[in-house]
Order: structure tokens, then C-alpha cells, then sequence
């Protein structure tokens, strides 16, 4: 295992791989690997690590908030594990930073990018009925203007 890839929560990991899904974030390396410590308590991701002395780099996607930030510390803090192999997740403040929305999760990440997504279809769909209205006028009037002069 090259990397491993920490979140509080099933929830967190499943938004983040919808976010890859959707080219919004950078894929894993393939043989990485995806943990869910269903907390911000450290225990089950040394536990992993004890299994799997050779993981490369430990990538902290805890959420953007006081939570996050507190399971992030615990991690590097943490006297069993290299403090070099670790780094934290800076998506979601790239994210945060792309678009002026400021996001604390994966999933709230995931949710904005489909209101902009649905904003944006709905949108290019009213642009379009207005571009046939306005061209179905234009054929009305032609075709009055053309039976005026019969």
C-alpha cells in the first residue's frame, strides 16, 4: 500500500470518491488505500498501520473544522507514527478558494458542486427555450409578413 487515505467518516469517504468521480479532486494512486475511522479518534488507523508497516503516506481528509483540525493534531502528535509520511488535505480549502463557497466537508464539497452543476443546467435549458421562442416569433412574423403579400 502506497497511501492511505483518512476520513471520520463512511459518508466523508464515499463524498470524496464522488468527488474524484467527478474530476474535481486528484485521484488516489492505485493501490492506496481508503480508511474510515468512523471517528476522529486515531486508534483504528494505527491499528492499519501496525498491520502495514510500509504504507508510504498517510493523507489526514478530516473536515474542515474545529473536529478536523483536533483528529489532524492526534495524528501527527502521535508518537508511534512519522511525522514526514503525513500530510493533511488541502481540497477542501482549494475548493473553498475556487469558488468563494466555503466548505467544512466532503459531502457539503459534493452537495455545492451539484446545486452549481443544476444551476447551471437549468440555466443553459432557459437560455435555450428562449433562443426557440424568440426564433418561433421571428417565424410567425415572416410567415404573416409573407401571407400579407398574397
Amino acid at each position: 500500500i502506497q497511501d492511505v487515505y483518512v476520513f471520520e467518516s463512511i459518508i466523508e469517504l464515499l463524498s470524496f470518491l464522488s468527488l474524484v468521480e467527478e474530476n474535481l479532486i486528484t485521484e488516489p494512486a492505485e493501490n492506496s488505500c481508503l480508511i474510515s475511522l468512523n471517528s476522529t479518534f486515531p486508534h483504528p488507523l494505527i491499528a492499519f498501520l501496525n498491520e502495514h508497516p510500509s504504507v508510504g503516506t498517510i493523507h489526514t481528509c478530516f473536515s474542515n473544522q474545529s473536529a478536523g483540525f483536533a483528529a489532524t493534531d492526534s495524528i501527527i502528535k502521535n508518537k508511534s507514527l512519522s511525522k514526514d509520511k503525513i500530510i493533511k488535505s488541502d481540497d477542501l480549502q482549494k475548493y473553498t478558494g475556487m469558488h468563494g463557497k466555503y466548505v467544512k466537508t466532503w459531502n457539503a464539497m459534493l452537495r455545492e458542486y451539484h446545486i452549481i452543476r443544476r444551476k447551471a443546467e437549468i440555466e443553459r435549458k432557459n437560455e435555450a427555450a428562449i433562443q426557440e421562442a424568440e426564433l418561433n416569433e421571428k417565424n410567425n412574423h415572416n410567415d404573416k409578413g409573407d401571407s400579407d403579400h398574397e
